[in-house]
This record gives C-alpha cells, structure tokens and sequence, in this order.
C-alpha cells in the first residue's frame, strides 16, 4: 500500500528524506540536555551494531 500511494513508487523518496534527515537529528540530538535517543548507547561497537541491525529488520518486514 505505501509501496505505491497515488501510483508512484516512495521508497527512493522516503530513502532519500532518511539519508538527509539522518545528520540533522543527529545534530540536534547531540546538543540537547535531555535528548530523545542518548547518543553514549551508540559508543560501544557491538550495541550500534545490534541497533543497527533491529533497525534494519524491522524496516524489512515492515516492507
């Protein structure tokens, strides 16, 4: 259903809102006091990848 809402394709566009929104948010977050996503459970290698990964899976099968 969202693949083709009024008949065009939108996940290049959703991608691509992603890859530019992706260094905002960061940089928001990063200056808050009290920030949404703490950016310090990214420090460890093995969580950033693991949330990564849950990420990733959860878009594919959402898809």
């Amino acid at each position: 259903m969202l693949d083709t809402a009024l008949g065009m394709t939108l996940w290049p566009y959703l991608l691509g809102f992603t890859v530019l929104a992706l260094p905002i948010f960061l940089r928001i977050e990063g200056r808050a006091a009290a920030p949404i996503v703490p950016l310090n459970l990214f420090a460890s290698r093995q969580l950033g990848l693991t949330y990564t990964l849950c990420v990733c899976a959860g878009s594919a099968w959402a898809a």
